[in-house]
């Protein structure tokens, strides 16, 4: 069995299902993508998830079509691998859906090993960090209360979210001091209380905001996801921000407020998610550990003459 033909990934492209085309046959990747995706572990992803996971299960399917499940090796994993390498995002996404597909293959006796399961990342971190304090004091001298950044700012800022779950909220789900979100990603509906941060220059936002969004788009319509990207992009370049200094990263900078404030962990968890509070309990644990160092070292330089 030859694998050379992943190396023409310029030349494969898209395919739609053909309603005419024969049954796969079983033990095949093709059998195995058409079993999963009328599974109840397809069916529970969340509707963006099912999205991004039917393109690159089509792509699979693509690529290995009638080819036993049971002959794929770790070799040929990174072989798909580096056959996408010119987009490692997507390289990465590809190797992740492989590895649920063959796990769920393994659970309907297709083979009894995962050899995508360990196959290292190829795209480089995206650096997503809390905020320091400074960063946040330039941003809001940056954007004034009554600009689209300072607005979502805040909104990112206070409530912990997603910048797809912002764009989304909507004044009936803000009232009475709370704000009420569905989040995409979960689909879980989560209760926030808005900080006063947030309702001392929201408030006067929405008196002169003729609009159902909370933000809008230039033209008054709600933002799409890649558009609210870049205007956040830019609105950090604007402030002079590296690329570590990320949206994202406000999910994290809610957390570790939330955190020092006196939270626990549950309620943050509550909030954010447990993705997200995992990642600041590793934060605040490095920089104690940081801080301790460098307690250390003056320590030890005590009476030291430069």
């Amino acid at each position: 069995m030859s694998y050379e033909f992943l190396c023409n990934y310029q030349d494969i492209h898209a395919t739609f299902e053909d309603p005419g085309k024969a049954p796969a046959a079983k033990g095949t990747w093709a059998k195995l993508i058409e079993q999963y995706k009328e599974s109840r572990y397809f069916e529970n992803l969340s509707e963006q998830s099912k999205s991004s996971y039917r393109t690159y299960l089509s792509l699979l399917e693509e690529y290995f079509g009638d080819i036993p499940v049971a002959l794929l090796t770790t070799p040929e994993v990174y072989d798909l691998q580096e056959a996408l390498q010119d987009t490692p995002r997507k390289a990465d996404y590809v190797i992740s859906v492989l590895s649920r597909l063959i796990t769920y293959g393994i659970k309907k006796g297709y083979r009894n090993d995962n050899p995508a399961l360990k196959v290292e990342k190829i795209s480089k971190p995206e650096g997503h960090r809390p905020w320091e304090d400074f960063e946040i004091t330039a941003f809001r001298k940056k954007w004034k209360p009554d600009t689209v950044e300072r607005i979502a700012f805040e909104l990112l800022l206070s409530t912990g979210q997603r910048g797809g779950d912002v764009i989304k909220m909507t004044r009936q789900f803000y009232r009475k001091g709370w704000i009420k979100v569905r989040q995409e990603k979960t689909d879980e509906l989560v209760d926030i209380p808005a900080a006063k941060a947030l309702a001392d220059i929201l408030d006067p936002w929405l008196e002169n905001h003729p609009h159902m969004m909370l933000i809008t788009n230039s033209r008054g319509a709600q933002f799409k996801k890649r558009n609210f990207q870049k205007i956040m992009r830019d609105a950090y370049k604007e402030c002079g921000f590296g690329l570590d200094v990320t949206t994202h990263g406000l999910r994290y900078t809610a957390a570790t407020i939330l955190h020092e404030l006196g939270l626990d962990w549950e309620v943050i968890a509550s909030i954010t998610g447990h993705s997200t509070m995992q990642m600041v309990k590793k934060y605040t644990r490095k920089k104690r550990l940081a801080a301790r160092a460098i307690a250390k070292l003056d320590e030890n330089q005590i009476g030291t003459k430069l």
